[in-house]
């Protein structure tokens, strides 16, 4: 079978809402291109990070909501912060991490840690356990959705626990967001980078229509999406 044809699959599925079955044809699209191309070209990934995050939280229930202590904490930190820096007042470590969330893109570079230096796809590549952990323990850290679609870090068994704590994070991130910022997203794109992306949909009447789309797009590379 097809790329093509396991994704509409698991596309058809998931709009009726067979979500094993969907999960199923998703998985094996995925587990198929990261085997033949690995994270060489992540536009197959982007394609599916938005439905298959929702097809998870649908399949296991996580709370992304206010009750939850994580976002509490996240959130009572973040609002206490800015009253500080208002104010003058010193932060305290864990208020100055929380004041410094952000999402990384799956291209960024991390300048801290163990793999300093490296994009966040060569860390997940060598050691997407250590990717998740960044994700559950360091407040300021929170990571591009993409990452949750490729197959080794799916694998992992902490894998569900970083994917609750990342999308509480992104939810604290928009919150918070400066009005002032809304002409660059926290991956350091311009809102042209991102209209240029959105173009490439995937459109299941016509499954050919994105890889035609993908292939003419800077032959089929995000190269140009590195940060500077």
């Amino acid at each position: 079978m097809e790329n093509w044809e396991l994704l509409d699959i698991a596309r058809r599925n998931y709009k009726e809402g067979n979500y094993e079955i969907a999960k199923k044809h998703f998985d094996l699209y995925l587990n198929e291109i990261y085997e033949n191309l690995g994270l060489s070209n992540l536009g197959y990934f982007i394609v599916v990070s938005d439905d298959y995050i929702d097809l998870i939280c649908k399949s296991i229930p996580l709370n992304i909501s206010e009750t939850n202590p994580i976002y509490k904490d996240l959130d009572e930190g973040k609002l206490l912060s800015y009253k500080k820096i208002a104010n003058r007042e010193a932060l305290s470590e864990h208020e100055d991490n929380i004041q410094k969330l952000e999402e990384y893109s799956i291209l960024g570079d991390v300048l801290w840690g163990n793999y300093s230096g490296l994009e966040i796809s060569e860390i997940i590549k060598k050691d997407p356990e250590y990717i998740l952990w960044c994700i559950i323990n360091l407040e300021h850290f929170a990571i591009d959705n993409v990452a949750f679609v490729l197959p080794n870090i799916r694998n992992e068994p902490t894998y569900i626990t970083a994917l609750e704590i990342n999308m509480i994070k992104q939810l604290i991130i928009e919150k918070y967001k400066p009005h002032n910022d809304e002409g660059k997203d926290d991956n350091n794109l311009t809102i042209d980078d991102e209209q240029r992306r959105s173009h490439l949909v995937y459109d299941s009447d016509n499954p050919e229509a994105f890889w035609e789309a993908w292939e003419e797009d800077e032959n089929g590379t995000w190269d140009d999406f590195k940060e500077e």
